[in-house]
């Protein structure tokens, strides 16, 4: 789905509405297959691969998974999202967590996302 005609805002909303969907194949459409991702909670960076994982985690791992107060701007190269991330644990643990995601977007998909997490928040999704 390389297509410079989609705005980095529609890549934000379907990247939401596929990781809410649990549609892992449809995240993975949206990002450039060179892209990385880095999580401020772990201080790494992520290949496309591992960030996948993440997402099949959120897919399988949690319950009633959704994304609340989204606030999106446009940016010269992407886009910045701030929500409120908002699911159960395994363990039936609530969790909200406020988060921002930094994106670039180039011919309609993700080329790099930097993440930023509230650590406390997700403790129990992380086992921290």
């Amino acid at each position: 789905m390389s297509d410079a005609s989609i705005t980095s805002i529609d890549v934000a909303h379907r990247l939401i509405a596929a990781i809410t969907g649990g549609n892992v194949a449809a995240v993975d459409a949206l990002y450039h297959d060179d892209a990385v991702v880095f999580q401020n909670t772990s201080g790494q960076t992520l290949s496309k691969r591992k960030m996948l994982g993440v997402i099949r985690f959120l897919a399988t791992g949690v319950s009633e998974l959704r994304y609340e107060d989204i606030r999106v701007q446009p940016t010269p190269t992407g886009f910045v999202q701030q929500h409120v991330l908002c699911c159960r644990s395994a363990a039936g643990v609530e969790v909200r967590a406020h988060a921002c995601l930094v994106a670039t977007v180039e011919d309609g998909r993700i080329r790099r996302l930097d993440e930023y997490l509230d650590a406390a928040a997700i403790a129990p999704l992380t086992g921290g």
